[in-house]
């Protein structure tokens, strides 16, 4: 299997030109939201307008390395004073790039900052015509929970709720810490499977070591032993 490194590198908003990245968003909101130019302008005054003294936020602008081109925005911003629910943009232009790489590009680092702010929702509202963009966020767990109309455009609300990852089995903090011994990562990812709702019981999952230098396997998770206990 070949891995390909995507062609992308976020850096922080504003780094050099905040007005410069801020005529950016413009363009970008209408590249992805062509049918309303003035909700547009709308979100890009508050998205100037946003506190930070007052709510957390992390914002970058994604820029395409080949050509040093700065081609999306990416947000995630508390919602009013509950320091728990993040709302999350993410914007470019969809006759341009795909969701699938793009999108989630931005979305894992997103998902990042939710997990060090300690989040418990994320929310999203969109325009109810932007099919790519919600297939996306239902393939990601989002629920929808509303509509509403916006400009004369339906609009609707996505949210997610982050601490079902943790009653999955999974250790998030320690998941994006990384494991001191990696025998405990190998444990670790073989319990996920093991107790995943969908995978039959009477399939055996091992977890296996191999060595870089010899090629040499150890075992260190034998299913053969558990189930017979």
């Amino acid at each position: 299997m070949t891995v390909t490194a995507l062609p992308f590198h976020l850096r922080p908003f504003g780094s050099p030109d905040s007005e410069q990245d801020y005529q950016l968003l413009h363009v970008l909101s209408n590249y992805q939201v062509p049918q309303d130019p003035v909700g547009n302008r709308e979100w890009q005054a508050n998205r100037r307008a946003y506190d930070q003294q007052h709510g957390k936020r992390r914002h970058y602008i994604a820029v395409h390395a080949p050509t040093k081109e700065s081609i999306a925005y990416a947000a995630l911003e508390q919602q009013g004073q509950d320091p728990t629910t993040f709302r999350i943009y993410l914007v470019f232009d969809p006759q341009r790039w795909s969701f699938d790489e793009l999108g989630e590009f931005l979305y894992q680092q997103l998902l990042a900052d939710a997990h060090t702010f300690q989040a418990s929702k994320l929310v999203c509202v969109e325009y109810a015509n932007d099919a790519a963009f919600l297939a996306f966020l239902e393939a990601h767990g989002f629920s929808r929970i509303g509509a509403a109309m916006y400009n004369g455009f339906e609009i609707v609300r996505y949210e997610q709720v982050l601490t079902t990852l943790n009653h999955s089995g999974i250790d998030l903090e320690r998941w994006l810490r990384g494991f001191d011994d990696v025998r405990d990562g190998v444990k670790q990812s073989v319990s996920v499977i093991r107790n995943h709702p969908l995978l039959p019981r009477e399939i055996l999952v091992h977890g296996l070591l191999i060595s870089p230098e010899t090629g040499r396997l150890e075992v260190v998770e034998d299913a053969s032993i558990n189930s017979l206990e």
